[in-house]
């Protein structure tokens, strides 16, 4: 947990920047790689894979919006079960059922994926 290691980073010398990340959606993960960059004292590279995955992300939506233009509003979304884990049962959350709706899925057992965490 982040307060044990906080706790032993204080111990070392040259003591470290702990930086604590827990994204629950895909803005999330995209905040946390200009965070990363600050972090790091790579802002600038940051910055560039930063706007690069966004613009990747984009042309993903375009893509699925085409095809799901091409295949008709009214055809059913392909249903997707992630599972994170399999002993106990751990159904995917935080941003992996936003990323299946994007793409054009629906993940039943987690819909929305904006929470985060999962269901077991």
């Amino acid at each position: 947990d982040l307060q044990t290691v906080e706790r032993l980073a204080a111990k070392m010398t040259p003591r470290p920047k702990v930086v604590s990340l827990n994204p629950l959606n895909l803005d999330d993960v995209l905040a946390n790689v200009l965070q990363l960059g600050e972090a790091v004292g790579m802002a600038e590279e940051a910055r560039a894979a930063h706007a690069s995955l966004v613009e990747r992300i984009a042309a993903v939506d375009r893509r699925v919006e085409q095809r799901r233009r091409q295949l008709g509003e009214g055809r059913r979304r392909p249903r997707v079960a992630f599972i994170e884990w399999s002993d106990p049962l751990y159904v995917g959350g935080h941003w992996t059922p936003q990323l299946i709706e994007r793409a054009g899925g629906e993940h039943p057992l987690n819909a929305g994926g904006e929470s985060g965490g999962g269901k077991s």
